[in-house]
């Protein structure tokens, strides 16, 4: 009896880098107007793993022109924290965190979706050992294919928060749509390679296709 696929989310977050401690923000400047009144700011990046809550550290927290303050409260879904005290007009607001990409709900459809495009159904437990490689990058691509689309919304938001953006320079939804196309390509190579060593045809065609999201014009 084949023996249940039950690491495939540990699996799939260590493919991503995408753990407790991979993706760490240095004093990042955060989205939010200091005016002497205003104590609610959040950062750019959603789904922090660091509670600004929490007792802050030498690498973990809030900054106000360099000195850690105190945050009353935090949502780490949204990104959205309220200090203790209003800074003024000019000051500068730094934070440091760990983050995450996915939550294990979004992991679990990518790999659902592998499942499926095996042809396998929705259980991805039951995927067979010698597919799981495969399971795995096609996962990858999706999620690399939704950061696309994350960051194609976050785009006005990170031009305001940058001075003048390189044009030169790749944009992430650019760098995340090539990536997620190399992964789709290896995930099809590793399952042709599985049927074909198995002295089996490959396995059916699928639907799913690959490709990339129109260029917008950010709101200034």
């Amino acid at each position: 009896m084949p023996v249940p696929w039950t690491s495939a989310l540990t699996d799939l977050r260590i493919d991503l880098s995408d753990g407790d401690t991979d993706k760490y923000r240095a004093r990042k400047d955060i989205v939010g107007s200091p005016d002497g009144n205003n104590v609610t700011f959040r950062t750019l990046e959603k789904r922090r793993i660091t509670d600004f809550t929490a007792p802050a550290t030498s690498s973990e927290g809030v900054y106000v022109n360099g000195a850690l303050v105190s945050v009353t409260s935090d949502d780490l879904v949204s990104g959205e924290f309220v200090l203790g005290t209003a800074p003024n007009e000019g000051d500068r607001i730094q934070a440091s965190y760990y983050m995450r990409f996915f939550d294990d709900s979004e992991l679990t459809s990518f790999l659902v979706s592998a499942s499926e495009w095996l042809g396998l159904g929705a259980t991805f437990a039951n995927v067979a050992e010698g597919l799981q490689p495969a399971a795995r990058e096609y996962a990858a691509f999706k999620a690399f294919q939704k950061l696309a689309g994350k960051s194609q919304e976050n785009m006005s938001e990170m031009y305001r928060m940058e001075d003048s953006p390189n044009p030169n320079r790749k944009s992430p939804m650019e760098q995340y749509m090539s990536i997620a196309n190399s992964k789709y390509k290896m995930a099809v190579s590793m399952r042709d390679d599985f049927y074909k060593r198995g002295g089996r045809r490959e396995a059916p065609s699928s639907s799913n296709l690959y490709g990339t999201f129109d260029q917008v014009t950010p709101n200034k």
